[in-house]
């Protein structure tokens, strides 16, 4: 389905397009995001002056880089730089616990810098971005210190990707039980996890692929009266269907067709009637192939057989690490 779901509703994706904050910018829009260009603003954080170099380039109206180390006000931290500097954290890492894996090295600090930090509310006043749709957060440990630091923002997005770690990688670092606490408080419910497995180095050529469960990309999208709470504060009726339509588009580039359909129904009141049937009729057209296979007899049997090939087809990462495919309800 379309992210924009019809002609129908293009103008006001067009004076309120989906303004998505991403913290930890490197490397660009992750692929899911890509989809949605047509109608984005991207404000994106990148603390790492080599990177943010490369993503200005590419910097417009459209797309608003900032070079500043988000954490939950302004002070100075230690900044742990790794051999492999995807992984640097401001957290020293826990050598303890990665010495049962492979490549343990990857987390070797190459130096401790200090680096200034600051809030994500502060910035996003200073340049002038308000009401945000969705927060996608990936800062090796410190996410839940960079949201304390965003309850302005989080109190306006509709849904947030956050990395979240169940052991810790880092010494003294959150773990998901603690973020999750936190962002539960502004309404947000959990959908989904895309799960990231290790095997420890002794038995990495045995057994299946999966290891343990280590870190997770975790998708939270709100409940109706979260929902409700950011919707009643808007007193522009034009402003909240717009509102109203990013969570939906939202709902929809994650796959969530039935989330989607819930939005749209619970204020069904802010559309025309030809908006609600053009809204329908691209549902409907949603209805997917494997429920209009009929049962048979071993159809369980012959999807266990299809599930097993793709299993053992599925990437590992030199053979002791692997990632769920997708995040979210997507095929």
């Amino acid at each position: 389905m379309d992210i924009f779901i019809s002609s129908a509703f293009h103008d006001y994706y067009k004076r309120n397009p989906i303004k998505l904050i991403d913290v930890g910018a490197s490397g660009g829009l992750e692929a899911n995001w890509r989809r949605a260009q047509r109608h984005l603003q991207l404000i994106g954080f990148e603390p790492d002056a080599r990177s943010f170099h490369d993503l200005e380039k590419g910097a417009s109206s459209k797309k608003i880089y900032i070079n500043k180390a988000l954490y939950n006000g302004k002070r100075t931290v230690d900044f742990y730089l790794t051999n492999n500097e995807e992984i640097s954290s401001v957290f020293a890492p826990n050598k303890k616990f990665l010495k049962q894996f492979p490549e343990e090295e990857r987390f070797d600090i190459s130096s401790i810098s200090k680096i200034e930090t600051a809030d994500m509310d502060s910035q996003l006043a200073r340049y002038n971005i308000d009401d945000p749709d969705f927060i996608k957060l990936d800062t090796n440990g410190s996410e839940l210190f960079v949201l304390e630091g965003a309850k302005d923002a989080l109190n306006k997005a509709f849904g947030l990707e956050i990395e979240v770690e169940f052991n810790q990688i880092y010494e003294g670092q959150p773990l998901f039980s603690d973020v999750d606490k936190f962002v539960r408080g502004f309404g947000f419910q959990l959908f989904d996890l895309k799960g990231r497995y290790w095997k420890r180095a002794s038995g990495r050529r045995y057994g299946g692929l999966k290891g343990q469960l280590i870190f997770a990309d975790a998708l939270y999208l709100l409940g109706p009266e979260g929902l409700s709470s950011r919707i009643g504060s808007i007193r522009d009726r034009e402003t909240a269907k717009s509102k109203i339509l990013r969570a939906v588009s939202i709902s929809i580039l994650y796959g969530y067709i039935d989330c989607a359909l819930s939005v749209f129904e619970e204020y069904k009141e802010y559309f025309t009637d030809e908006e609600i049937r053009s809204f329908y009729k691209e549902v409907e057209k949603e209805e997917p192939f494997y429920s209009k296979i009929p049962y048979f007899r071993g159809k369980g049997r012959l999807a266990k057989v299809f599930k097993g090939l793709y299993n053992s087809l599925r990437y590992s990462y030199n053979g002791w690490s692997i990632a769920q495919e997708s995040l979210g309800n997507l095929d």
